[in-house]
């Protein structure tokens, strides 16, 4: 297994992580339908996702800078 294949596997793993954390959150709070789990996960993907989108936005540009 080459080193980006790991990286990929990391990449992906983090992104089931954010919206199983988001669904098991809402499934939590607000019941266990399918609908409510399916928001729940997108949530978590925003909510997780963002700050490490704009953390890489800034790196991005002070490496401009």
């Amino acid at each position: 297994m080459t080193a980006g294949k790991v990286f990929d596997l990391v990449g992906w793993l983090a992104v089931a992580a954010m919206a199983a954390a988001g669904a098991l959150f809402s499934g939590a709070n607000h019941g266990w339908s399918p609908a409510t789990l399916g928001y729940g996960a997108l949530a978590g993907l925003a909510v997780f996702g963002l700050p490490l989108l704009l953390v890489a936005l800034i790196f991005a540009w002070l490496r401009r800078h």
